[in-house]
C-alpha cells in the first residue's frame, strides 16, 4: 500500500493486494510500476521500504529516478547496524543524546515550520 505521508490524513494513494506467497520485494515492484502506469502525474520524492528491499538495484533505480530511498538494512546478510556515536538507545528503546536527554515523540525543529513528514 502506498501512502502520501505529507498529507494531513495519510490516506492510501494506491492500495493493491497481492498473494501472501509473493516475496515483499516482488510485490512492491508489481504495485509500484502498476501505480506509476496509472498515476502519471504522481510525483515521488522519497520512499521508505523495509529490509526485504535492501538490494543495490533498488538504490540504482531510485537514484536514476531522483527518489531518495530509506531502506532498512538487512542484518540477515551479515550487516551489523551501528548507531551514530552521538546517541545511544536506552533500555526502553528510546534514543538518548550525549547530554542524557531522551528523544521526544513527534518532536519539532523550531527552525523548520514544515511538518516532519516523509513523502512517498
Amino acid at each position: 500500500m502506498f501512502v502520501a505521508s505529507d498529507s494531513d490524513s495519510d490516506l492510501p494513494v494506491f492500495p493493491l493486494f497481492g498473494p501472501a506467497s509473493r516475496h515483499d520485494s516482488h510485490g512492491f515492484l508489481h504495485a509500484f510500476f502498476r501505480m506509476k502506469s496509472l498515476l502519471h502525474d504522481f510525483k515521488i520524492d522519497k520512499i521508505i521500504l523495509d529490509s526485504a528491499h535492501y538490494a543495490m538495484p533498488f538504490y540504482e533505480y531510485f537514484k536514476q529516478e531522483g527518489i531518495t530511498p530509506f531502506i532498512d538494512l538487512n542484518e540477515k546478510r551479515g550487516i551489523k547496524v551501528k548507531y551514530k556515536d552521538d546517541f545511544i538507545i536506552g533500555k526502553d528503546g528510546i534514543p538518548v543524546c550525549k547530554a542524557g536527554r531522551k528523544m521526544n515523540r513527534d518532536g519539532v525543529e523550531k527552525r523548520n515550520t514544515v511538518s516532519n513528514s516523509i513523502v512517498l
